[in-house]
């Protein structure tokens, strides 16, 4: 008999997820369209609701794209992302780690660059003669550089020649091109990341024209302005990029808000969409009644008909009863109310039955639904309370 493959669950557990995540998003395209509600779609496509409703939402993403690794640069996105480095440093305007994963999303829009990026970007090799410093030295007044910035050149493999970022760089040749006003430990211009890595001249050299969104400002402009003349454009430069710093957020904020509105109305109108589904769906349940049968032997059928017409005929005589004293109580209650309003009463000892008792107590005006008992000391309060309005009225004169 042959044995099993041991990665044969593994498989089977893998395709079964690849089925699941199938039916989910069948499930997720029908509640788009409207067809199927989140609860209905669940039972159809048999998918987790709970589940669903995330996906649906946007709360969790699906189980490749969670166990997905962090998105990296291509090398060609690293080598335009360090020559934005050094030019913006060149230019008097070192970036921090910040700065740069904003720079390196705007390269890959629609994949997300992860947390901790930045430390494992990029895997750089340093060769022998590298050159690092302890800080940053600003090296803005010096008139040598220049401005402009174009894309990094790419090898035969299809890679840039740049140094990548974050990697010390290596320059062999550096004694030879150490200016007069540069630092003997390497060159004054540099970025700003964890590892305080430099760019020395001739690199900085290889930059041409101005290609894309950065200005080209000629050597001899800057070289004729005076140091006060360019720090007074320095600080315009940086008044009018907080104002737009300012407007950019004011709008991030507008926009967000925008956002978090359209979240809530969407999610209300999905709710509203639930329990208007829910109120036009039919019932699917049927009669509460319970459905029974008696089975009587045929030796004791005689005497359930003999019982079942005894218990017919007692109904009957109840109901000629109630008809009766329903007939009985309405005379009774026309005699009350006859005599209380034209008999001339005599003494109190002489009303003792509830006929009586009820007439004297209506005609006095007061409640005659009580015990005999209870209308013999209501009516004796009564009179002594108005015993001297009484005593004037004819009707109620033999009563004292």
């Amino acid at each position: 008999m042959a044995r099993k493959p041991q990665n044969c669950r593994d498989r089977r557990a893998y395709a079964e997820k690849h089925v699941y995540e199938e039916r989910m998003k069948e499930a997720i395209d029908a509640v788009n369209v409207g067809t199927h509600t989140a609860g209905a779609a669940s039972k159809e496509f048999k998918v987790s609701e709970q589940t669903l409703r995330d996906r649906h939402t946007g709360r969790h993403a699906a189980w490749h794209e969670a166990a997905s690794k962090q998105q990296k640069l291509s090398p060609a996105q690293e080598a335009t992302l360090v020559e934005w480095v050094i030019h913006q440093t060149a230019a008097g305007n070192p970036v921090d780690c910040a700065q740069i994963i904003a720079y390196a999303a705007q390269l890959v829009p629609n994949k997300k660059i992860g947390k901790n990026w930045l430390e494992q970007f990029p895997d750089g090799e340093p060769s022998e003669a590298s050159v690092t410093i302890e800080s940053l030295v600003d090296d803005s007044d010096n008139d040598d550089l220049d401005d402009d910035f174009v894309p990094p050149e790419l090898n035969e493999e299809g890679t840039s020649q740049a140094p990548r970022l974050g990697e010390e760089v290596n320059y062999p040749d550096m004694e030879d091109t150490v200016g007069g006003d540069m630092h003997r430990d390497g060159a004054p211009i540099g970025y700003l990341t964890r590892s305080r890595s430099i760019l020395t001249r001739p690199e900085l050299e290889k930059l041409g024209e101005t290609v894309g969104k950065f200005a080209n400002v000629p050597m001899p402009a800057d070289e004729a302005k005076s140091h006060e003349e360019l720090l007074s454009d320095i600080r315009k430069l940086q008044g009018t990029v907080s104002m737009l710093a300012e407007a950019v957020h004011s709008q991030e904020a507008q926009i967000h808000a925008a956002n978090s509105h359209c979240t809530i109305i969407k999610r209300q109108l999905e709710l509203s969409q639930i329990r208007l589904q829910n109120t036009k769906k039919k019932k699917e349940r049927g009669s509460t009644k319970i459905k029974a049968r008696f089975i009587t032997l045929p030796s004791l059928k005689a005497a359930f008909y003999a019982e079942d017409a005894m218990r017919a005929e007692k109904e009957r005589q109840e109901v000629i009863r109630l008809t009766e004293k329903e007939a009985h109580d309405v005379l009774i209650e026309q005699r009350i109310t006859e005599e209380s309003a034209s008999r001339v009463f005599t003494s109190l000892t002489s009303y003792k039955t509830k006929f009586d008792l009820c007439m004297l107590a209506r005609a006095l005006h007061l409640n005659d639904v009580a015990t005999n008992t209870a209308l013999i000391d209501q009516i004796r309060a009564h009179l002594k309370e108005n015993e001297t309005e009484l005593k004037k009225n004819p009707r109620f004169q033999g009563l004292f």
